[in-house]
């Protein structure tokens, strides 16, 4: 069985579509069983900054765009798990991963727990 999973920080996108832009829907069509983010799972589009928001660069925000996507919407948004992580230097970055309805990650996603990495 093949799994697929997306990195969200642009990377994934980039390498299944053109060199030079990503494209979501493909990559989601691909049906990939989970989607990392680097971003928390309290970016809101919502939230953002009223003078980005109308500005042409949220057009090339990748956050953005998944979010909007109605297969996102629909298959994975509400199967999200909230992770953390820490840097070398101590300090702690938020992030997200969603499981895409009707897969093991999905159904198991409650259970999950981080690992315990030590030196």
């Amino acid at each position: 069985m093949t799994r697929h999973t997306r990195d969200a920080s642009g990377a994934g996108w980039i390498a299944v579509a053109r060199p030079t832009e990503f494209d979501i829907d493909y990559s989601l069509s691909r049906g990939p069983d989970l989607i990392v983010t680097p971003w928390s799972l309290d970016f809101n589009i919502e939230q953002l900054e009223p003078r980005y928001a109308v500005s042409p660069f949220i057009d090339n925000d990748y956050r953005v765009a998944l979010l909007r996507t109605r297969r996102f919407a629909e298959e994975y948004k509400d199967r999200a798990l909230r992770i953390q992580y820490w840097w070398d230097d101590g300090d702690v970055s938020n992030a997200a991963i969603y499981a895409r309805q009707g897969t093991p990650e999905a159904e198991s996603l409650t259970n999950w727990t981080p690992p315990i990495i030590g030196r």
